[in-house]
């Protein structure tokens, strides 16, 4: 994947496949023997090949696929990569991971001791642009804001809290205005000069982070993490001067835009009978995930369909018929396609970052094994909606 190819479409999804790991021997059918594999991933890089029992196939085709000996460099650079560039650009980017628990999710954004996941290596990038924007003696600042959404209510990661409050009794109202869409009132924005004070600040942020007992998962995160870098990088345009019509020289103007990247490490959607407590807290905990990723696919689907819809426009303005240019309506069926935002507060806070200008790349994590052929399963549907 290079990146024209990001670039001449809103959503891009891809597939990561995580290696085996010693919860794959404990919960295979035969402890002793290796575990069945269900998941293979074709040569071409773009198609996954689900089997059952030999006899049931099923293939799904996506933008890229990633195997279990693919680096965290090598996914970042052809995935994410190319949305901190459009960034960079003056644009606004998303980037989603998604998967059941157990999959690779946090591992894929936030990474583990040595090795650092996609967010360290954004965060780099980052950095490394203003550093170039301030070497020309421009101002170039980093904020970083990061919460979770748990139970849908919107708690501040950043915030120093006491171990009363990780449960989550501090929220944050969410609010609408014009200008900035949805928001999540008195966030805190932290401004952060370089990569060793972000990631300490985002590991800070992490230990505040709703985690829960899983079949497949000893600390699942149950939460919605969301992440929002924001880059304000000075700007100067010239614009000519007038006087009784006839230019006079170039008037420079300087201005500081604001651009955001938006890093969403999404909770593991899964069955109520993974959990290692059927307590009605944990039930209730599965319900909210469900139905707030459920309705982020549904957005994600309306998102594309609109996308191809622009384009088959596109195309049929430049069609003729019988020598004849053929006029397309601008009033297009595109406009008439509804995205259900508020149908939870997670599509909500996401319209922004999802629509407009914006490029988005999702992640999707599954394992190999058979044993969780049918969250790997829903979990490959969801990425191919």
């Amino acid at each position: 994947m290079d990146g024209s190819a990001v670039r001449g479409t809103r959503i891009h999804v891809c597939v990561r496949l995580r290696p085996l790991i010693e919860e794959d021997y404990k919960l295979a059918a035969l402890p002793k023997n290796s575990p069945e594999i269900c998941v293979h991933l074709k040569s071409d890089g773009q198609t996954v090949k689900l089997t059952k029992d030999h006899f049931s196939t099923k293939l799904i085709r996506l933008d890229r696929t990633f195997d279990a000996t693919c680096t965290q460099q090598e996914v970042y650079q052809s995935s994410f990569k190319m949305i901190v560039d459009e960034v960079i650009s003056g644009f606004n980017g998303t980037g989603l991971v998604y998967g059941q628990t157990g999959s690779g999710k946090s591992h894929t954004m936030f990474g583990s001791g040595g090795d650092p996941g996609i967010v360290h290596l954004a965060v780099c990038d980052i950095f490394d642009c203003t550093r170039t924007h301030a070497s020309k003696g421009l101002v170039a600042n980093v904020y970083l804001s990061f919460y979770q959404l748990y139970l849908d209510q919107a708690v501040d990661l950043l915030v120093q809290q006491s171990d009363n409050q990780r449960t989550g009794s501090v929220k944050l109202s969410i609010r609408e205005d014009a200008v900035r869409g949805a928001y999540v009132e008195n966030l805190n924005e932290v401004l952060v000069e370089d990569e060793l004070k972000s990631m300490k600040l985002l590991r800070r942020g992490l230990q505040n982070r709703h985690v829960q007992s899983t079949l497949y998962n000893i600390k699942s995160s149950r939460s919605h993490a969301i992440l929002q870098i924001h880059m304000d990088l000075e700007e100067t345009s010239c614009t000519p001067t007038t006087t009784e019509g006839k230019a006079r020289g170039l008037d420079q103007q300087v201005s500081i835009r604001r651009r955001t990247l938006t890093l969403v490490d999404l909770a593991g959607s899964e069955r109520v009978n993974t959990y290692h407590s059927k307590s009605k807290a944990h039930l209730r905990e599965a319900v909210a995930i469900n139905k707030s990723i459920s309705s982020l696919g549904n957005c994600i689907q309306a998102l594309a369909q609109i996308s191809h819809q622009q384009s088959d426009i596109t195309h049929m303005e430049g069609y003729s018929y019988n020598g004849h240019a053929k006029k397309v309506s601008s009033r297009s069926s595109a406009s008439t396609v509804h995205i259900p935002y508020r149908d939870t507060k997670l599509t909500w806070l996401l319209a922004e970052p999802l629509g407009g200008n914006s490029k988005t790349c999702i992640i999707v994590n599954i394992g190999p094994c058979v044993y969780n052929y049918e969250d790997t399963k829903s979990t490959l549907e969801f990425a191919a909606r």
